[in-house]
């Protein structure tokens, strides 16, 4: 079962909910943005999920500018730190998109995610942006060439959806 949002971590019985997933013999996969660290430290230690992806947005630099309201990053940093030392398995995963992100801020991401599985994800412009044309897809080889560069520091960098 795939607990996802919005922000799955908001809802405060959210553990008791995943606790009774897993009592049902489900394996559990949570998705978050990694904004509550104090909220997904307790799921890990109980070992309440079997797998989490946690969405890298930005480079603590752009994430102002990806989410567009201020984010306190440090707690972004505390999450993609108690996941990446949870002993559960775990993804991390940028949606890159031409306008918000550039190769250095893909760079800082790999970075911080390590020897972790990063995902560099391919943007889908639906049409119904707000955004007058500002935001648009990297080019296959571009995305190619920025997992190239981020694989210096996350090796296990791949591309989705390109």
């Amino acid at each position: 079962v795939c607990v996802t949002g919005g922000e799955p971590l908001l809802y405060p019985s959210v553990g008791d909910f995943l606790a009774r997933i897993r009592e049902m013999g489900y394996l559990v996969k949570l998705d978050t943005n990694g904004t509550l660290p104090e909220c997904l430290a307790p799921l890990l230690a109980a070992s309440c999920v079997d797998y989490v992806a946690m969405d890298v947005k930005s480079s603590p630099a752009g994430y102002r500018k990806a989410v567009g309201v201020a984010v306190d990053t440090d707690k972004i940093m505390q999450s993609l730190s108690l996941i990446r030392n949870s002993g559960i398995a775990h993804e991390f995963r940028t949606t890159v998109v031409k306008g918000i992100h550039t190769e250095e801020d893909v760079v800082e991401m790999a970075k911080l995610v390590g020897d972790s599985p990063y995902f560099l994800q391919g943007f889908i412009d639906s049409g119904d942006l707000i955004d007058g044309g500002a935001l648009s897809a990297f080019t296959k080889e571009e995305m190619t060439a920025m997992r190239d560069k981020a694989r210096q520091f996350a090796p296990q960098c791949e591309l989705r959806g390109v």
